[in-house]
C-alpha cells in the first residue's frame, strides 16, 4: 500500500506526492476513461479524458424509490443519496448506549452488576439505534453499494471490546440483510459478517493503546501552557469538590472525563443520582468533557499519535482506490470505536466542534470522482447523536468541495511516518502513566 510523505514537497495542482521507489503505472477505468499515472518523478498524477462518467448510474426507478423514501423518513438534504460521483465511503461511529464502564469509590451504585449485560455494555437501546445506523447507511447508499454481502465489498475493524464487536455486528445486520441467495434460514433475517480488531494492548488504530510514553509526556507539556494552567486554577473548585464527593483524587480534565461518562450512563438506565451531582451534571461536566478532548489534542504532535493513524489508515485506502480502480472493489470501510475515536478523527481532520461525543456519534468520509482539474474530492459528513441531523464539515482551508490534495496538505502534520518512533519519549527515563480502563 502507498503512503503518502507525511511531509510532502511543493505539489502540483494535479497531483500529490507519495513514498516509495520510482513507479510507472497506469490504469485504465473501463467507464468512465479515468486514468491514473504514477510517474517516475514519484508525483501522483490524476487524470480524466472523459467530459461524462456513467459509472454507478442511477435508473429512473431507483430515483423514484430515494424521493420516495425521502418523503417516508423526512430525511434531509445532506442525508440523501449521493450522486453518482461516488467512487468509496468510509463510516466511522461510536458505539451505542451502554451500562457505566468505570465507576467511583462513593459511587451508590458500585456493587450493582447490571445483570445480564454488566459493566460496559450495550444496552438494549443501544443495540437498537446500532441497528439503525446500519439502516441509515442502506438508505443513504442504497444506489451505491452492492445488496449483497460479500468480502470484497466491505472491510469492517472494531477495537476488543465487546461493546464495540456487538455495535458493528449490529450495524452489518441492518445493512446486510441476507438476500435470497444468501438466506439460510427463512425465520432470521440476519447472517452473519465478519469483522477484524486488534488485541488492545496492540491496537494502533481505532484507541491507538499502545505502549506511547512520548503522547504522555506531550500531554504534560500541553498542561504546563500558562493557558491551560489558567484554564485548570479555574476549575480547581470543580475537582476539590469532586474529591470530596466521589472519594477520587480529581486532578486532570480526563479524571472530569471519567465521571462524567459515568454519570451519563447511569442516567440513561434511569438510576437515581446523589444530589450533588447536580451542581455538576450535566453542565459543567460535559462542557469541560469536551475540554478534555480538546487538550488530548491539543498540538499537531497530540493529534499525530492518536487520530493520525486512523486517518492515515484512510487516505491510503482512498488512495489504492484511485490507484487501482478495479483491481479492489471495496466500496466501504466500516470502523466501530469510543468517544476518543471520534474525537480524535475529528480533530486529526481539522473539522472538530467541542462538545462530548455522544453514543451512536458518526462519521461519514466519501471519495468522489468530479469533473474537475483536481478531479477527486472528499466529503466529510457528521451526526453528532440519532437525535442529530447529518451535517457536512468542511476544513478551513477549503471552498466547495475539497479536493484530496487539499485534505492531504491540511493534514500532513498529523500523519505519522513511523509511529513507534513517534512514540518514544524524549526523556529516556520518563515513565508514562497508567493508561485509562476503556
Amino acid at each position: 500500500m502507498f503512503r503518502y510523505d507525511a511531509k510532502p514537497k511543493s505539489v502540483k495542482k494535479t497531483g500529490f506526492e507519495i513514498r516509495g521507489k520510482k513507479h510507472k503505472v497506469t490504469d485504465k477505468h473501463p467507464t468512465s476513461k479515468f486514468s491514473v499515472a504514477v510517474e517516475s518523478s514519484s508525483e501522483f498524477n490524476i487524470m480524466s479524458s472523459s467530459s461524462k462518467f456513467t459509472v454507478f448510474g442511477i435508473t429512473a426507478s431507483s430515483i423514484i424509490i430515494v424521493i420516495a423514501s425521502c418523503l417516508l423518513f423526512n430525511t434531509n438534504a445532506s442525508e440523501t443519496q449521493p450522486a453518482n460521483s461516488l467512487r468509496l465511503v468510509v463510516a466511522v461511529f461510536r458505539h451505542g448506549e451502554r451500562t457505566p464502564a468505570s465507576t467511583y469509590p462513593n459511587d451508590p451504585h458500585i456493587n450493582n452488576e447490571f445483570f445480564p449485560m454488566g459493566w460496559g455494555a450495550l444496552t438494549n437501546e443501544g443495540k437498537k439505534n446500532q441497528y439503525e445506523i446500519g439502516k441509515l447507511l442502506r438508505a443513504r447508499y442504497g444506489s451505491f453499494l452492492s445488496d449483497i454481502y460479500s468480502p470484497h465489498y466491505v472491510v469492517a475493524q472494531t477495537t476488543d471490546v465487546d461493546r464495540t464487536k456487538m455495535s458493528m455486528q449490529l450495524v452489518l445486520a441492518g445493512l446486510y440483510p441476507p438476500t435470497a441467495a444468501q438466506l439460510w434460514n427463512r425465520d432470521l433475517s440476519w447472517q452473519p459478517i465478519p469483522f477484524k480488531y486488534e488485541a488492545l494492548d496492540q491496537d494502533k488504530l481505532l484507541l491507538v493503546n499502545i505502549p506511547c510514553p512520548r503522547y504522555y509526556e506531550a500531554l504534560q507539556e500541553v498542561v504546563e501552557r500558562e493557558e491551560v494552567r489558567k484554564l485548570i486554577k479555574q476549575n480547581k473548585p470543580l475537582y476539590e469538590l469532586l474529591t470530596n464527593k466521589t472519594g477520587m483524587e480529581v486532578n486532570s480534565f480526563n479524571d472530569l472525563l471519567s465521571i462524567q461518562g459515568t454519570l451519563k450512563a447511569e442516567t440513561d438506565l434511569n438510576l437515581k443520582l446523589p444530589n450533588w451531582t447536580e451542581k455538576v451534571y450535566p453542565d459543567p461536566l460535559n462542557q469541560l468533557t469536551g475540554k478534555a478532548f480538546t487538550l488530548n489534542a491539543y498540538t499537531p504532535e497530540l493529534r499525530r499519535m492518536k487520530g493520525g493513524p486512523l486517518l492515515k489508515n484512510i487516505v491510503n485506502h482512498m488512495i489504492d482506490k484511485i490507484k487501482r480502480p478495479t483491481h479492489k472493489k471495496y466500496q466501504l470501510y466500516l470502523y466501530a470505536g469510543h468517544d476518543s475515536t471520534i474525537a480524535h478523527l475529528l480533530n486529526a481532520l481539522g473539522v472538530w466542534e467541542e462538545h462530548a461525543p455522544e453514543y451512536n456519534s458518526l462519521i461519514l468520509i466519501e471519495l468522489h470522482e468530479l469533473k474537475l482539474d483536481d478531479p477527486h474530492g472528499v466529503k466529510i459528513f457528521f451526526r453528532k447523536s440519532k437525535n442529530h441531523q447529518m451535517k457536512e464539515l468542511k476544513p478551513s482551508k477549503c471552498e466547495g468541495i475539497c479536493s484530496l490534495n487539499e485534505i492531504l496538505q491540511a493534514t500532513k502534520d498529523v500523519i505519522p511516518d513511523d509511529l513507534t518512533e513517534h512514540c518514544k519519549p524524549k526523556d529516556p527515563k520518563y515513565v508514562p502513566p497508567k493508561a485509562p480502563e476503556i
